[in-house]
């Protein structure tokens, strides 16, 4: 999503291998809990806009690892009409 706060670190063709320290297995999760396991976006709704949480992102056979500072994405479509609709 251009909107979101990863935008800026990833590209097309970027794996993303853990978050918060956490790695990511094939499905799309990481350990919850013994024997558990919970989809990655778990691990981000924790904290808080302005946090900063630290990614490990395969690209072209390379190991990178980046800090994704966390905001709240930008909307789309506005959220509230600048004026009240003429109806």
């Amino acid at each position: 999503e251009p909107a979101a706060p990863a935008a800026a670190l990833l590209q097309e063709r970027d794996v993303l291998l853990s978050v918060g320290g956490q790695p990511i297995g094939g499905g799309g999760t990481i350990h919850f809990r013994r024997r558990e396991r919970i989809a990655f976006p778990y691990a981000t709704s924790r904290l808080c806009p302005g946090d900063g949480v630290q990614i490990e992102v395969l690209r072209r056979g390379e190991v990178h690892r980046r800090t994704l500072e966390l905001a709240w994405p930008l909307p789309l479509v506005p959220m509230h009409p600048p004026q009240p609709p003429a109806y």
